[in-house]
């Protein structure tokens, strides 16, 4: 099916000024009590006037963001208690893994992407970091829920979700995990996925479609699903690789990748191009390629899965295939808009997932020798 990009409305100057001081508290860049800069500081940085600064202090202030003191300056509220009842107000649960992990680019696009949607659609987004563990007791959550239109949860197995809506709120569920059947879910809520395998034989089909034949797949422990999807599809091209080019990361940093692909040089003969599960994976086997002297895409062609910023912001910019962060912030939105918390959350119908539209993004990595091509699958189909 052709893939559908909703663009949103162009923001002026006070909208965009206002969007990214709303950016940076909802996703925890400035802190509660930390003091904005003054209407001169902000006029003199974003290029307005100050009446126009005033009206971005102001609106932040009606959507409880801010508290305004005469003679004293602005500051950042304790937001997460404060829920104007005008305001349409987003939850959003993302678990983490670790309380004091780095977060990855990937991750902060994809939190930027929500809360720029959000604040042009005049929504309130609020974030919530939780622990995994801490998913499997969905009854700590719902003081801090009390109050929230809809809950939007990213990532997080399937089963939290579904304890919030026996609880009888509205829940929209992002990109869950893969469940132990991989069998396609249907649930009383609304569900946006992609088919994950289907990331990793787009970026292969890529490959192959460039006349690469030998390729390699640098994969990841957990995702076991994508590293048989490399498989079949090479099984079904006629295409054969050897067990030592597939190669799954156990480690965070894909640091163990770095000894596979020194033995992936010394082969012969060796890989023609590297597949590979995520643009984070991609951008450091990139890095350790060009720390060992090999030329990208001159000696070793990259495409990858997903489509984060690792990939874009990499030395060579790096083809991938996978969801446009923005289009899919839209689309969720745009949905979570439309839902109210069930009345009946037994009885409520079961529906089918929503598959997230999926794009090649052509970049230097693969041989391009202009800007990156966004390409739809109708056209990849044909």
């Amino acid at each position: 099916m052709p893939s559908t990009t909703t663009t949103p409305r162009r923001p002026g100057k006070i909208d965009r000024v206002a969007s990214a001081l709303r950016q940076e508290i909802v996703l925890g860049r400035r802190q509660a009590g930390e003091q904005l800069p003054t209407q001169q500081e902000l006029a003199r940085k974003h290029r307005i006037s100050e009446p126009s600064a005033r009206v971005v202090l102001d609106r932040l202030a009606r959507e409880g963001l801010v508290l305004r003191s005469p003679g004293r300056g602005s500051f950042v509220k304790e937001f997460v208690e404060q829920r104007p009842p005008a305001t349409f107000t987003i939850d959003f649960i993302r678990p983490v893994e670790d309380p004091g992990q780095r977060r990855r680019q990937g991750l902060l696009a994809q939190m930027d992407a929500f809360a720029r949607i959000c604040a042009e659609r005049g929504r309130r987004a609020i974030w919530h970091h939780r622990l995994l563990a801490d998913l499997h007791h969905p009854d700590q959550f719902m003081n801090d829920l009390a109050g929230a239109h809809v809950v939007v949860v990213l990532s997080a197995p399937i089963e939290f979700s579904r304890a919030l809506h026996r609880r009888g709120i509205a829940v929209v569920s992002v990109l869950p995990p893969p469940t132990s059947t991989n069998q396609p879910l249907r649930e009383p809520f609304p569900i946006f996925d992609y088919n994950r395998p289907a990331l990793v034989v787009g970026a292969l089909e890529h490959l192959m479609r460039l006349g690469y034949g030998r390729i390699a797949f640098a994969g990841r422990q957990r995702t076991p699903d994508r590293m048989d999807a490399f498989l079949e599809c090479l099984h079904r091209h006629n295409l054969h690789v050897s067990t030592e080019w597939v190669r799954a990361s156990q480690v965070d940093d894909s640091s163990d990748l770095r000894p596979w692909l020194k033995q992936l040089l010394a082969s012969d003969p060796r890989p023609q191009a590297i597949c590979c599960v995520t643009d984070y994976v991609a951008a450091c086997v990139e890095r350790f390629l060009l720390d060992m002297g090999v030329r990208v895409p001159q000696d070793i062609a990259i495409a990858t899965a997903d489509s984060g910023p690792d990939a874009q912001e990499a030395p060579v910019p790096i083809t991938t295939f996978g969801a446009d962060y923005l289009e899919a912030a839209h689309l969720v939105v745009e949905a979570a808009e439309q839902l109210r918390p069930p009345l009946n959350p037994v009885a409520a119908p079961l529906l089918d997932p929503i598959l997230l539209p999926l794009h090649l993004t052509i970049r230097e990595s693969c041989g391009a020798k202009s800007a990156a091509a966004k390409v739809g699958l109708a056209a990849m189909n044909t």
